[in-house]
């Protein structure tokens, strides 16, 4: 399982999440309604670039696998959150 953790029991992607865990992706993209063609070619995109190296790969999962410790609302500068 990938992303936050424990997951939200009301994520509505939590069956599509344990389906790609049990090993059946061809089940989880049929779930995954999003995932059109222009969709998967973004997403391949945003991973290239995201990938080149483990830093981006860190900041990634810090980003997206827990909590900030920060409110992005409270910040008085401008700010890049990429």
């Amino acid at each position: 399982m990938f992303g936050r953790w424990p997951p939200d029991p009301t994520d509505p992607d939590l069956p599509i999440l344990e389906l790609a865990d049990a090993g059946d992706m061809e089940g989880a993209l049929e779930g995954a309604g999003w995932l059109t063609a222009e969709n998967m070619r973004l997403f391949a995109l945003d991973l290239r670039d995201t990938l080149r190296g483990y830093d981006g790969y860190a900041r990634d999962n810090v980003a997206w696998g827990g909590d900030w410790d920060v409110d992005p609302a409270h910040l008085e500068v401008p700010t890049w959150l990429w």
